[in-house]
């Protein structure tokens, strides 16, 4: 991947459209990037609509449990915020990160 990445990046024509929201291609270096559901490390406040990006390390996802620890709350509001993923029936994606 890292091969592809290099050479795509030689040139800004290259976009990558990605359906995933792992961020597998910002983690490895891509630049040009559309997260068609947007990414795990983009959370949004449910109550006043802040987005913000966190950095993978600074929450912890249990696979086995079905946990997440140290979930961000909104530095606004206080509340506890939600990735910002688009899943299925999901109205609370907010489009804003995307369409930027």
């Amino acid at each position: 991947m890292k091969n592809i990445i290099s050479l795509a990046n030689k040139e800004d024509k290259h976009w990558v459209y990605h359906s995933g929201v792992d961020s597998l291609y910002t983690q490895n270096g891509f630049k040009n990037l559309v997260n068609a559901k947007g990414c795990l490390f983009d959370w949004l406040c449910k109550k006043c609509g802040k987005l913000v990006t966190v950095k993978p390390k600074e929450f912890e996802l249990d696979r086995i449990r079905g946990f997440a620890e140290n979930i961000p709350s909104c530095s606004e509001c206080g509340r506890i915020m939600r990735p910002n993923i688009n899943m299925r029936g999901d109205f609370d994606w907010n489009e804003k990160k995307f369409n930027e």
